[in-house]
């Protein structure tokens, strides 16, 4: 099972979040004076080398000597960030990675400046977006308590044990400071050694044994989300550039969906134009019979399709859907309208329901998420126990229709002849919504469609249909689906 590495001091637990910098009115000097003193426990100094520690202020001109330099006509570093709020606020280059008068003199000297790792974490935003700042930019202390400031353990410790694929793979979404380098920079990957892989494994296994909140070791925090050095234009709030690195909207059937296709590499499922989707999606998930008859061990999807789910995407269908896409992935910001409704609490990613005004009023939002997780989780539970009779009657293992890793018969034995195409087409749709974790939320049309779908395949093994448990038991099965997707989590992404 995983383990989880959280955050100090904080002791809550809730959904998923990224802190974003709102670039509320964070100030701090023009670049040249002294750094804005702020209050534990935040401070950039823990995240510094000891020589930097002894190091003066130069200002953003001096900064500019080098880093202004243009190369093939592109704007620097330098010119972008003038165009940020934060450049307007006074928030200079000095402010984030620290005084940089050693580093003038012996630039190539990584000890001498805030740089790559330590300049990921999140404390170089949390220096300036926490509560003893301003209670309204209280994003650090909400981002402390998401499940994004935690890393999961098991994705680490593979990577240590095989940095060649592990790293390059998991740690696309499942460490911010990998992301930052070689999704959004665009670190080449493909020539790098394992042994250079291996050391972001390292660190991240020394910053999970030390339980140490100042080092980089989380799925996703304030730079894997946010530009630090340009407005980007993809999001504006209050007449600010948020500076998200992805936009915050994609339409469903365009051609960015086309990088989660079936099949996709993840240098192109992680490389999506999306804030949320490029990681909350199920990595190529493949549909396709040929994929069904292979995949036995586990589900043929990463256990967070959520994107596919609201476009519709990646469930094994028969005739097309009537409907594939509903009013929520219309919605301008998508998941940022419901998941980071403006206001206290917004980075912890907790979702609030009067996010769903106009169309909902809080108490009629209430009603009808209720109505729906119940009727998806009714019909998930007569599904599964539908499959367990089909088990039961043809290989006397109620558990026989599942994936081998999940409790089915032995891969060894998941032959055309064991389990026939329509329970392999039927357990897949049965995890697509399971992993979803919505249960129906996201697009409760498409989630019953595949439903549907699952049923009839089932009709053809004249297996007799199962009514849905008494609504009573929504809960208690809720819960069960709930553990039976950490289950499945803990055994891998697929074959």
């Amino acid at each position: 099972m995983r383990r989880w590495f959280v955050s100090w001091g904080l002791a809550a637990c809730a959904s998923v979040a990224l802190l974003a910098v709102l670039l509320a009115g964070c100030g701090g000097g023009d670049g040249g004076g002294t750094p804005q003193q702020l209050p534990a426990p935040v401070s950039l100094e823990t995240l510094m080398a000891p020589e930097q520690r002894q190091a003066a202020l130069v200002g953003a001109d001096k900064c500019a000597e080098c880093h202004g330099k243009r190369q093939n006509g592109e704007k620097t570093i330098h010119e972008e960030w003038q165009n940020t709020i934060h450049a307007k606020r006074g928030v200079s280059c000095e402010s984030c990675h620290g005084p940089g008068s050693l580093h003038v003199q012996t630039p190539n000297d990584d000890k001498t400046i805030l740089t790559f790792p330590n300049i990921t974490s999140g404390l170089v935003c949390g220096q300036c977006h926490n509560s003893h700042t301003n209670q309204n930019l209280a994003q650090y202390q909400e981002w402390e308590q998401s499940t994004h400031r935690e890393a999961v353990a098991d994705v680490i410790e593979s990577g240590v044990a095989n940095p060649g694929s592990s790293v390059s793979t998991c740690f696309r979404c499942h460490n911010s400071a990998f992301k930052v380098e070689a999704v959004d920079r665009g670190l080449d990957i493909n020539n790098m050694t394992v042994e250079d892989l291996a050391i972001y494994a390292e660190r991240a296994e020394e910053a999970l044994q030390q339980n140490d909140p100042h080092q980089v070791a989380s799925s996703a925090n304030c730079a894997a989300c946010h530009h630090p050095h340009k407005a980007t234009g993809y999001m504006v709030v209050d007449g600010k550039d948020v500076q998200l690195r992805h936009q915050s909207f994609v339409a469903a059937g365009s051609a960015e969906t086309q990088k989660i296709r079936p099949g996709a590499t993840p240098a192109e499922y992680t490389s999506f134009n999306h804030a949320c989707a490029q990681c909350h999606n199920g990595r190529g998930v493949n549909p396709a019979d040929s994929a069904l008859e292979r995949a036995t061990a586990r589900p043929s999807m990463h256990d967070s399709n959520q994107y596919n789910m609201m476009v519709g995407q990646g469930g094994s269908e028969d005739t097309p859907p009537i409907v594939r896409v509903k009013a929520h992935a219309e919605i301008p910001t998508q998941c940022i309208r419901c998941h980071m409704n403006r206001g206290p609490g917004q980075h912890t990613f907790t979702v609030k329901l009067d996010a769903c005004a106009p169309c909902h009023s809080a108490a009629d939002a209430v009603q009808r998420q209720q109505t729906t997780q119940n009727n998806i989780i009714l019909s998930l539970s007569a599904l599964q126990r539908r499959m367990e009779n089909w088990g039961t009657a043809t290989h006397n293992n109620a558990r026989a229709w599942d994936y081998s890793a999940l409790g089915g018969l032995p891969a060894a034995n998941q032959t055309n002849d064991k389990i026939p195409l329509e329970i392999k087409r039927a357990r897949h749709n049965y995890y697509f919504v399971i992993r979803d974790a919505s249960f129906g939320v996201h697009n409760a049309a498409y989630a019953r469609y595949l439903i549907d779908v699952a049923n009839r395949q089932i009709d053809k093994l004249n297996v007799p249909r199962v009514a849905p448990e008494p609504k009573s038991r929504a809960a208690e099965i809720k819960a069960l689906f709930k553990s039976q997707r950490a289950k499945s989590e803990a055994h891998g992404m697929m074959d």
